[in-house]
């Protein structure tokens, strides 16, 4: 779809699901991009959810799902980087063994730290618009 106008007129309602791509379908210029980057590391017990968004540790998050817990995030406005950046984890890694006693003594914190040794690390583009609220991804 390159334009609105492309919608049969037989539907009452439409949902703009395109994200960043906003910008161009609607010429909505106050979108502005995110990269945001998120870990998952194996489920361990840890059952809190954790947010550190302002101070030393900010922005770390940790959120336990069925089967993994996310953690995470670097969130850097006006880019949308399309790789893992080991540097980013790193950091992450470090915030969230600072953040909560249970991740002090992990295998993917400080000197034991590898990038190969974490399950999954990805990143995703995210599309933000004024006004700007909290934002939790993890």
């Amino acid at each position: 779809m390159e334009s609105l106008d492309d919608i049969p007129a037989e539907f009452d309602a439409v949902i703009n699901c395109t994200g960043g791509g906003a910008r161009e379908l609607v010429g909505d210029t106050e979108i502005t991009p995110l990269y945001l980057q998120v870990i998952k590391v194996a489920a361990n017990g840890f059952d809190k959810v954790v947010v550190d968004d302002v101070g030393p540790n900010a922005m770390v998050c940790i959120v336990p799902h069925e089967d993994y817990i996310g953690v995470g995030a670097v969130i850097t406005e006006g880019s949308e980087k399309p790789f893992v950046n080991d540097f980013d984890t790193l950091g992450i890694l470090e915030r969230a063994s600072k953040v909560h006693p249970d991740f002090r003594s992990t295998p993917w914190t400080s000197s034991m730290w590898s990038p190969r040794r974490v399950p999954r690390a990805f990143t995703a583009p995210r599309p933000r618009k004024p006004p700007y609220g909290p934002m939790v991804a993890a």
